[in-house]
């Protein structure tokens, strides 16, 4: 692991990034679980920003949104990594936890029916999506007509989601800036 420097502050004393206080706790949490400090940031961010409602955005108006790709051979840990993160910090506003919805990559038109309300449910703002293989996701991608690549490259860019069909009860649009996604 490398650390990442930052200007030496006043003291003469170099900084590194896990010296950030804010960091610090999810570095030792990592370092207690023996899980790579960065793959354990990664997931606390990636589930950071699922936290945030689509209103926010980013100066110059982009939407906040990442997405993170844990590599490494197989029986290296990323499943592990990813349950640490989910451990490391819990989130909170106004003093209650703020749920995280985690939902397993299908295909192009699950993304976009995610965010749909169902009979009865409000529409969801706000969703985490997992693919804890690589395979799996490549044999959904590669399926004859998948729409699983141009949907998620559309929601990485913040752009519409979904498809319009000829029954209003299988419409799945989802217009840009009403979710966040990572």
């Amino acid at each position: 692991m490398w650390p990442v420097i930052f200007p030496t502050p006043a003291t003469g004393h170099p900084v590194t990034m896990w010296d950030r206080p804010e960091l610090v706790h999810v570095h030792a949490y990592a370092k207690a679980h023996r899980r790579n400090p960065f793959g354990v940031l990664s997931v606390v961010l990636a589930r950071a920003t699922a936290t945030v409602e689509p209103h926010v955005s980013l100066p110059g108006g982009g939407q906040v949104g990442l997405f993170v790709a844990l590599a490494g051979n197989p029986g290296t840990g990323k499943d592990q990594t990813i349950a640490t993160g989910r451990k490391a910090v819990t989130f909170t506003r106004g003093g209650a936890g703020i749920d995280i919805d985690e939902f397993l990559l299908g295909s192009g038109e699950g993304i976009a029916r995610t965010f749909k309300g169902r009979e009865g449910n409000e529409a969801r703002t706000r969703a985490l999506f997992v693919a804890n293989e690589i395979d799996t996701f490549d044999a959904l991608a590669g399926r004859k007509g998948s729409t699983l690549s141009p949907q998620l490259k559309q929601m990485f860019n913040g752009q519409p989601l979904g498809f319009n069909n000829a029954s209003a009860e299988t419409n799945s649009v989802v217009p840009e800036g009403t979710y966040t996604a990572s």
